[in-house]
């Protein structure tokens, strides 16, 4: 396994000092030398406590004629909950999937590599013992968990801000270009009305991406960055523990890559040349450093003559990384055009393995490929 740079592993170490006031490696000592990963806590009111904390009503969904106050998570008392749990109760993943939960409500994808590294590294040192147990050779409880965490904080990540333009009520995240782009979409085919998703616009998106300051990105693509080799360290461990079946973190990674991708395209835009990818050991001051001063030589953000290429390609992962890069270039240019929705369709067929892009091409949709579909347009009945 290829070793993880220590600087990540430093950065865990901070952020759990910081946000909790428990460094990461307090976080992993075993519970007691007889018993290193504790007992299980699914049945001591630990669960149950942390589940009412992280318990919120749905505020889209009408109330009716009986008027109440919504209820909202209490991230910080998960937080809480769940690292105590961890460190003085029991070695459990579901107590680790569920602080990364309320440390990404809290903290935002500061919180993927820290809690990636956390969850690497409970699987790491208590394989045999770590909660939940492996019953017989069965692994579907720990299974669930990874699945639960590659499919179920996609809602959440993609709320996340991706523009800090310090403009408006509130900065926009990836949902918000997603619901721009669709709508842009449906425009772009003559249908309007029902179809659209009121929100916010392609042209409005992209002036708060443009008005967002050049080091800020800087920042962003480096978080990226490392949140997504916290993501593949733990695949990786995962591969070596479980082997042919371990869950797939594709889709967490996936979507993390589309975001790094329309950042990545906004510093090209300014002159700012990113040859990184999730594997790069360019130190981040590096990379923000680069930002600042396009930042202030481009005054509106148009430099010179851009930035050429960095290079040959190194790897798989960089070319995919190009071709998002690519994609959502041409999509600022030509957002009517479906060619640039379908490199990023094929990108996120790349990140896919053997089995889901099976599944996703001919199980689901028969071997039949529909543009529509392949666009995010819904296909009107004749």
């Amino acid at each position: 396994m290829e070793p993880m740079r220590p600087e990540l592993l430093q950065q865990a170490q901070q952020f759990f000092q910081r946000r909790l006031g428990i460094p990461l490696e307090e976080l992993l000592l075993p519970i007691d030398s007889e018993r290193p990963s504790g007992k299980s806590v699914r049945g001591n009111g630990v669960y149950t406590a942390i589940r009412e904390a992280r318990r919120e009503d749905d505020a889209s969904l009408p109330l009716g004629a009986w008027a109440y106050e919504l209820k909202q998570a209490d991230w910080d008392k998960v937080s809480d909950l769940a690292a105590h749990a961890l460190v003085s109760k029991s070695k459990d993943l579901q107590l680790a999937a569920w602080l990364l939960e309320a440390q990404i409500a809290i903290a935002g994808f500061e919180a993927i590599p820290a809690g990636m590294l956390l969850m690497q590294s409970l699987c790491e040192r208590y394989w045999d013992t770590l909660y939940p147990r492996i019953d017989e050779g069965d692994q579907e409880y720990r299974a669930n968990i990874l699945r639960w965490v590659n499919e179920k904080l996609l809602p959440q990540i993609r709320l996340l801000p991706i523009s800090s333009s310090g403009r408006g009520s509130r900065e926009y995240g990836w949902a918000d270009y997603e619901q721009a782009k669709r709508n842009e979409q449906i425009r772009a085919k003559g249908r309007h009305g029902q179809h659209e998703i009121e929100g916010v616009t392609v042209q409005e998106f992209q002036a708060a991406m443009s008005a967002t300051p050049t080091e800020a990105h800087g920042a962003q693509y480096r978080l990226l960055v490392d949140a997504l080799e916290g993501i593949e360290a733990l695949a990786a461990s995962l591969d070596r523990l479980w082997g042919e079946e371990a869950p797939s973190l594709n889709g967490l990674a996936g979507l993390l890559e589309q975001i790094q991708a329309l950042t990545a395209g906004e510093l090209y835009k300014r002159g700012v040349r990113l040859g990184a990818t999730r594997r790069d050991e360019k130190p981040a001051a590096d990379i923000i450093s680069a930002a600042a001063g396009a930042e202030s030589g481009s005054g509106d953000g148009g430099g010179g003559g851009g930035a050429a290429p960095g290079g040959p390609l190194r790897n798989r992962a960089e070319a995919y990384q190009q071709l998002a890069v690519i994609a959502d270039y041409l999509a600022s240019l030509e957002p009517h055009s479906p060619v640039p929705y379908l490199v990023m369709r094929a990108v996120e067929w790349g990140n896919m393995n053997t089995a889901e892009l099976y599944h996703e091409l001919f199980l689901k949709s028969g071997g039949q490929l529909n543009v529509f579909e392949l666009l995010g347009l819904e296909t009107e009945q004749k």
